[in-house]
This record gives structure tokens, sequence and C-alpha cells, in this order.
């Protein structure tokens, strides 16, 4: 029996234990990366004032966005935006770069992140792997910001380090990408995963060439042998239609989250428990923010300046009784503008934003759940068949 225990080890080990630990692992730092992009973005940005006119020490939390404008030794960057020029010390930073920009140009109207976005996570890189950038590529920062001589500097606190992003495109773009694409398409496929199923599977073989050698009993030896084949298993017939179901099914969980999060974005403002009560609050530029809910479709979209609608893709034909508009409710026509403050939006959502979302997290969960009992499903018929066939071939 103590066959059957060791290729069980092995098997839990290499081909859960181990991607699974690197699962968790990436999902909290995915996590991590979009709560310091939202966190970020009720900062207040740099103003020349605030460097020129403050003694030389820590001037607090700051965010920034400007142009590349020269990289200074190994770990230093200089960013300049209109009348402000300040530097950044990288050594020890992990930098993301967004996808490329690649929002259709007509978009319209309605908000279609699914198609829109492009399906690719933000690459995270340390800081020494990048070699070179062009003079005059966007960079994001936000943390700490010292004062040294007049001139600003961003350094990293040792519980606190700066979040750097390099994007192309526009500013006010910067959320809706980070928030949608910074996710792991599937968690369970991380750096760990493809050396721990090698190591496994070697492993497993191992085994099933000495039980075939010395073990009395075949059984422990087609056993190991079949669970040595736990990568390739998914892809054999009569269970791999239910691998590309399992493949679609996660997707749109992972859809469903993020469509969660990008639900949840005007919220950030505000204390939820609130609203719709609470209607206006000041960003972080002292600039007001507003709330405003209309009862038909038409009258929310007369309100706004300029229109802009975020639903839910599965639901375009929805028919909700209210539709929250967020945006500068300074207008003194009363229509709801663009706030000036880049990462606010104007946006309407036809429903209310807090009810949506957790109708996306139970989607997502329902999705996630169905997604991995297609996979075991999956695997296990293709298993029993691949045993049936080893013990025929053996016998």
């Amino acid at each position: 029996m103590w066959q059957y225990g060791l290729i069980g080890a092995i098997s839990i080990i290499f081909f859960a234990l181990i991607p699974g630990f690197g699962a968790f692992h990436v999902r909290r730092r995915w996590r991590i990366f979009r709560s310091r992009i939202t966190d970020s973005s009720l900062l207040s940005t740099v103003k020349y004032e605030q460097i020129g006119r403050e003694p030389d020490g820590f001037l607090g939390y700051y965010r920034f966005s400007g142009e590349l404008e020269a990289i200074q030794g190994d770990d230093t960057i200089w960013i300049n935006s209109e009348d402000v020029s300040l530097s950044a010390e990288l050594s020890g930073v992990s930098v993301y770069l967004l996808p490329s920009y690649s929002f259709a140009e007509n978009e319209g109207i309605l908000e279609r992140n699914e198609e829109s976005l492009p399906d690719e996570m933000p690459r995270g890189v340390q800081w020494k792997r990048i070699f070179t950038l062009p003079e005059g590529t966007g960079v994001y920062l936000s943390g700490a910001l010292y004062s040294e001589r007049g001139q600003g500097v961003f350094r990293s606190q040792r519980h606190n380090p700066l979040t750097v992003v390099i994007f192309d495109g526009d500013e006010d773009t910067i959320l809706r990408r980070s928030i949608w694409g910074g996710r792991q398409r599937n968690e369970y496929w991380n750096q760990f995963t493809a050396v721990s199923l090698i190591a496994g599977s070697l492993s497993l073989l191992f085994l099933a060439y000495n039980f075939f050698r010395f073990s009395a009993s075949a059984a422990p030896a087609v056993l190991s042998f079949a669970m040595s084949m736990t990568p390739i298993i998914p892809f054999l017939p009569p269970g791999i239609l239910l691998f590309f179901v399992y493949r679609y099914l996660w997707k749109r969980g992972r859809f469903n989250r993020a469509e969660r999060d990008m639900l949840r974005l005007p919220l950030r403002y505000f204390t939820e428990s609130n609203i719709p009560h609470q209607k206006t609050v000041r960003l972080p530029d002292g600039s007001p923010y507003g709330l405003r809910i209309f009862h038909s479709r038409a009258e929310a979209l007369r309100g706004m300046r300029e229109k802009k609608v975020r639903i839910l893709l599965r639901d375009r034909r929805a028919h909700p009784r209210e539709f929250f508009v967020f945006g500068d409710s300074r207008d003194e026509g009363g229509y709801m503008d663009s706030p000036r403050d880049p990462m606010a939006e104007l946006i309407m959502i036809p429903g209310n934003p807090i009810a949506l979302a957790g109708l996306c997290q139970k989607r997502a969960r329902i999705n996630e759940l169905l997604s991995i009992a297609a996979f075991f499903i999956c695997y296990l018929s293709n298993w029993f068949v691949l045993v049936y066939v080893l013990n025929v071939w053996i016998v």
C-alpha cells in the first residue's frame, strides 16, 4: 500500500500544492497592483509650488504623470509634465508596462471593455531588467515625494514602494486599462507550474519504471504511469471538449470580476453605505465630484455634457429603473461634466452600481465553480480511459 501513498503524495505536491501556492501568489500580486493603482488615484497631483517652496525632506504621498525626459545612471529617471520636472529613484522597483493603447477610436457611447481592451495583462518587470526607454514615453508614478535642493524626488519607502506604470495614450485611460487587464488569465498557470509539472511527471515515470521491474503487481506501475501523464490528460479525447468549456467559463469569470471592479471605480470617492444619499464629494484637487440619479436613460444622457455609458456586457437589453451619473456637477446649466482630474470620470451606469457589482461577483463565482467542475470531469473521464487502455495493453 505504500506505493499508492507515495504516488498520491507526489501527485498532490507537484500537481496541486506547488501550482496552487503559485496561484494564490499571483492572484494576490495582481490584487495589490489594482489596489495600488486605485489608491493612487485618491492622491493629489504634484504641483510646482509644492516643490519649490517647501524645505528639503518628505513632502507626502503624491501621484504624477508625464513624459520620460532622461535616464540618469542606473536607476534614476527624469519626468516632465508642463511646468513640473522631477526625478524618481527606481532601484529595486517593479515597473508595469501597460499593453498597447488599442481602444477602438469609434467606441461610441457604450463602453465595450471586453471588445476594445486587449485581453493581455500588464507586464511587470524589475527596473534593472529595462535597458532602454525612448524619450517621450508616458510614465505614471505614485508614492513618497521628497524635496531635495528645490527638486522633487519620488523614492520608495520600506513598506510603501513606488507604483510605476509605463503607458501610451491618454492619462485618463490608465485606470481603466489597469483595472481591466490587471489580473491573471489563469492563476493555475504561473511561474511555478511548468517546473512543478515536469518534476512531478518525471518522478512518477521513474516510479512506474521501478514498479514494473520490482513490483509483483502491475497496478502501482499503471497508476504511477497514468498519473505521470497529468499535464497532457486534459487534452486527450473524449474529455477535450470539456476542457474548452472549462477555458470559456474561466474566462467569463475573469471578465465578471473585471466588470465588478469597473462598476466600483466611481464609488471609491463615496461612502458606499451612504449612496444614494451622499451626492457630492471632493476630489484630491478640491473640485467637486457629484452623483445624480435619473429615472430614464434619455434624461440621464441629456444631463451629461459628454456621453459615456458603462454596462454589463451581458445585460445590454436590461431595463433598469435608475441611472447613476457620476461627474463634475459645477456646470451652471445643470450638466454633469468631465472632471478636471484625469483619474476621475464622467460616466453613466444603468442601475445601482453596488447591486450590479454584487451580481458580477456572484456570476464570477458561479462561472469559476462550473469551470472547475468541467475541468475535473474532463480530467477524470480521460484518466479512467487511459488507465483502462494501459490495463488492456499490459494484460
